[in-house]
């Protein structure tokens, strides 16, 4: 296996894995939201957007004009665990809406995710700069 097609499998599979977290938290949200009697939240009915927009949504367009969103393997870990933790973060909030009661865990989850999306902002800018030396 070369090296572009290795680069071009593993370009699939964020691809892959971004689709996978789109369709399954808008399954997830639409289910928990149907039996919910009727109580509705945002922080899970719009759950889905997070990996689409974070996730798929960038990858594809680097993909059209034939680049890579992150080329960084740690870039790329730091990038899905901080969208992951957003998504997490998102659906603890809606359970917490839905169910009508309050906790202070769900308002660590967008610092943190948001931290770690910007460590893998880091990740990649250093690597981008050991290359250009």
């Amino acid at each position: 296996m070369t090296l572009s097609t290795y680069k071009a499998n593993h370009h699939k599979q964020d691809i892959l894995f971004y689709t996978v977290a789109s369709i399954s938290t808008l399954v997830i949200g639409t289910v928990y939201e149907f039996f919910s009697h009727q109580v509705y939240s945002p922080f899970m009915y719009l759950l889905f957007l997070i990996p689409l927009l974070l996730g798929l949504a960038p990858n594809l367009l680097a993909q059209k004009l034939h680049k890579y969103f992150l080329k960084s393997e740690n870039a790329k870990a730091a990038y899905k665990m901080g969208v992951l933790t957003l998504i997490f973060g998102s659906f603890l909030k809606g359970v917490f809406d839905i169910y009508g009661t309050h906790s202070v865990y769900p308002s660590f989850y967008l610092p943190v995710g948001l931290l770690l999306l910007l460590i893998a902002l880091g990740f990649e800018i250093h690597q981008r700069k050991g290359r250009a030396k």
